[in-house]
């Protein structure tokens, strides 16, 4: 399975930041036994900026250190959980596809497929509409080895071949190890499918990747490609070339520290030996690997070694430890079944957060749009709607129509009534305007004060007419007493509108001050009334070739 890096924004933080920034990315790089302790110190400075994006970032190279070296499952999903929390909002896609990766990785480990293709599918939606990255590459090839599991072989191919396909459009420097270990599943693949020749044609791209890499030796002892080369020479019945590479496996395996990315690797190497009835190298490696397994809290693991030492023992008639391994398998498979659960639980206990903290975000975007009296949009909100509306109108051509309008002698009405009663006016005549919003073209917003906005989408004169002649029936239907008016009895509402479809050259200023200026000659010539007009300025043939009524 591959885990990969991304980069983050890091030079508006502090130089302590960075510094810890840069390390945890090289400790990574380099699994340094030392990741944990920076990964914390890391995680304790991205704190004290109250940075989401940061404290995001710090969390994921703690879940990925607890990953590589502690084998605490808990603290990994844990430090995880958090990243998701934290990264789900801000702009840090790349890590966040790195977050689900790692949790796939880990869901595969613990033998949950399902919940694994579930975090990869989740990775690669975020991707979008955006170019495929190095991260997508290695969320490809991880879903190729869940279909090499299942054998699925085709499939798998498939999702290898798209994951190098992305790999050849990265920088050279990048590719190196990515295109290996393509050309080394993609040969397993194929001495799967028994097609040999394609096998060698990935063994000689992997051999090409090496040669042209900037450290050849170190790359060609990575122990997936070392793997791969004793399944290719065994396949072709070059016994010589397959011990020698055997031994050198082994070399390898106990020059490095065995971390979770390589056990993969040696289970298969194991399972290998076994059916190449090569006992020794077999019991070799498990020997070696038995104590550093027991430090790990993966029961899947722990129960497939188990599986391969029931082969191996039966095979060499070694009844007691044949016992012990079938033992074990039985208790790892009773706590792999426990573990699934967990894993699941954790799983659906982190998607109720998002649902839960999505929510809550939903409501206070709503709250800080909404007009707290009226509960209609706000001026903030109608700012915003009528920047959009504008810019669709204008590119396809469809007429927009802007109304203002506002209550006659409101002042009157809160100096004689009292300003709780003027509330319960707007109230009333916001729940008038939000009744017409079940059309989809039709948007309303409080301005300020006494003042509304109504914003008619794609409508004609006479249908914008008729919806603002009903809007002041309604209104007068209320029949709200106000004896101060000097136009009714009762309160009144004026409007001005401006109905057009926006041109090159003209702004969303132009609509809102022509709406503005119909409002202005209503109130100044005779209130109640309603005034459409197509112009920006006031002149007597404007005013002719206005609506009044």
């Amino acid at each position: 399975m591959l885990v990969g890096d991304d980069a983050v924004n890091i030079e508006s933080y502090s130089t302590n930041i960075q510094k810890l920034y840069e390390q945890v990315k090289q400790d990574k790089a380099l699994h340094d036994k030392h990741a944990m302790l920076h990964a914390k110190a890391f995680l304790k400075e991205a704190k004290k900026t109250e940075d989401a994006s940061l404290i995001g970032v710090a969390y994921f190279y703690l879940g990925s250190a607890c990953f590589d070296f502690k084998h605490n499952n808990k603290d990994f999903q844990t430090s995880l959980q958090q990243a998701i929390l934290y990264l789900q909002n801000t702009e840090e896609t790349g890590y966040l596809m790195q977050v689900y990766n790692h949790l796939g990785i880990d869901a595969h480990n613990h033998g949950n497929i399902q919940l694994s293709m579930d975090y990869y599918m989740k990775a690669l939606n975020l991707l979008g509409s955006q170019d495929p990255t190095e991260i997508t590459a290695m969320i490809m090839f991880n879903i190729g080895q869940i279909y090499i599991q299942i054998e699925e072989y085709k499939i798998a191919l498939r999702y290898i071949k798209e994951a190098h396909r992305i790999i050849h459009k990265l920088p050279t420097k990048e590719r190196s190890m990515l295109e290996g270990y393509c050309y080394c599943s993609e040969g397993n693949i194929n001495l799967l499918l028994h097609r040999q020749a394609s096998a060698r044609r990935s063994l000689a791209g992997l051999d090409k990747v090496i040669s042209e890499s900037a450290a050849p030796e170190e790359i060609s002892q990575d122990l997936f490609f070392m793997l791969f080369r004793i399944r290719m020479s065994n396949e072709e019945g070059d016994e010589a070339a397959r011990d020698r590479q055997i031994q050198l496996f082994l070399q390898q395996l106990k020059r490095g520290e065995m971390d979770l990315g390589s056990i993969t690797e040696v289970l298969d190497f194991i399972q290998l030996m076994i059916e190449i009835e090569h006992y020794n190298a077999a019991e070799e490696t498990v020997c070696y690997t038995a104590p550093i397994l027991a430090e790990s809290d993966i029961p899947n693991i722990q129960e497939t070694f188990a599986k391969h030492r029931i082969t191996l023992y039966s095979q060499i008639n070694d009844e007691a430890a044949y016992l012990g391994a079938l033992n074990d398998y039985y208790r790892y498979a009773e706590l792999h079944k426990s573990s699934a659960n967990k894993a699941y639980a954790i799983a659906l206990e982190t998607r109720l957060s998002l649902d839960a903290m999505k929510k809550e975000n939903e409501r206070l975007s709503a709250a800080a749009n909404t007009d707290r009296l009226t509960g209609i949009p706000n001026r903030g909100a109608l700012n915003d709607y009528l920047e959009e509306v504008f810019e669709d109108c204008y590119h396809m051509e469809e007429s927009l129509g802007i109304e203002f309008l506002d209550i006659d002698f409101f002042k009157e009405y809160n100096d004689t009534y009292g300003h709780q009663a003027g509330d319960e006016v707007l109230i009333k005549i916001a729940g008038i305007l939000k009744g017409f919003t079940e059309d989809s073209r039709i948007y309303v917003g409080r301005y300020g004060g006494d003042e509304f906005v109504v914003v008619y989408r794609n409508m004609t004169d006479e249908e914008i007419m008729k919806i603002a002649e009903e809007i002041r029936n309604r209104v007068l239907a209320l029949g709200i007493s106000h004896k101060y008016s000097k136009t009714s009895p009762i309160v009144t509402v004026s409007q001005g509108i401006r109905n057009r479809v926006p041109k090159s050259g003209n702004k969303l200023w132009d609509f809102l001050y022509t709406a503005d200026n119909a409002l202005y000659q209503v109130k100044k010539t005779q209130k109640g009334q309603i005034m459409l007009m197509h112009t920006a300025f006031i002149s007597s043939k404007s005013l002719a070739d206005s609506t009044q009524i």
